[in-house]
């Protein structure tokens, strides 16, 4: 079996092209792919920022999926009050599973104090943090946003909270940083999620910081899954370290 940690449904993205993001779509890539559970972030809420549409996208893919397909809770920094009330709101066990951050997406660095209430929601209800991570770009600066060392001190403070760094920091630079981080914290994660397609990047990694702290993520639809997985199955380490990234550490995090 697969877990896919890092799943995106919907269209609502202005750089990508989507020919059919419909569920019955991706549960046939999920069978092929043996993909057996996905944890979705819907672009209507994250990209839009229409936060209950997007958790009724959510409920209508799990109850689609018959309970395949589960969710992020997307904290929207930029309307502190209303993330949290919508949070509360549909927050139920079973559908979602964490929480979602997005920093250069929405425009809020990282370390911002306004991400204080994500924290501790996610704290309080018991649930891992997925972020997006990123190394500083020249041809896209709000990925400076992003910058793993900017959840330092949310990391260090909430040592309780399971932080997931999305893309695992994104290029070499964001790597190495997301690294350094995962050393020093047993509350740091990442994921394969994204274009990041460094040779031997899972070999590396599994090296550096070994395999339970690393949880296969597509990206998908906006990337195809099978580039991620192929990394992952190809990588000259044992059977047991690929279990664990492609779904073992991902079950333990989500509770599934």
């Amino acid at each position: 079996m697969i877990v896919d940690a890092h799943f995106h449904l919907g269209y609502t993205y202005s750089r990508f092209h989507f020919y059919d993001t419909s569920i019955e779509q991706y549960l046939n890539y999920m069978d092929r792919l043996h993909i057996a559970t996905c944890m979705n972030i819907h672009s209507i809420g994250l990209v839009t920022g229409e936060l209950e549409q997007g958790m009724e996208a959510n409920i209508a893919a799990y109850e689609q999926s018959a309970g395949r397909i589960l969710s992020y809770l997307v904290f929207n920094p930029n309307d502190v009050v209303r993330s949290l009330k919508v949070m509360e709101r549909y927050y139920e066990g079973n559908i979602f599973r964490a929480v979602k951050l997005h920093p250069s997406m929405h425009g809020v660095c990282a370390d911002d104090p306004r991400y204080e209430a994500a924290w501790e929601f996610a704290a309080a209800h018991n649930l891992p943090i997925m972020s997006h991570t990123w190394t500083p770009s020249s041809y896209n600066p709000s990925q400076q946003l992003s910058y793993p060392p900017l959840f330092e001190a949310y990391i260090a403070k909430y040592s309780t909270v399971n932080l997931i760094c999305g893309h695992a920091g994104g290029r070499i630079d964001g790597i190495r940083q997301t690294i350094k981080l995962a050393r020093t914290y047993d509350n740091v994660y990442m994921d394969t999620a994204g274009d990041v397609y460094n040779n031997k990047l899972i070999d590396f990694l599994v090296g550096e910081v070994g395999s339970d702290r690393i949880v296969f993520g597509s990206d998908g639809f906006l990337m195809d899954a099978r580039s991620q997985l192929g990394m992952i199955l190809d990588a000259a380490v044992p059977i047991s370290d690929k279990e664990n990234m492609l779904f073992k550490n991902a079950m333990r995090l989500f509770r599934l």
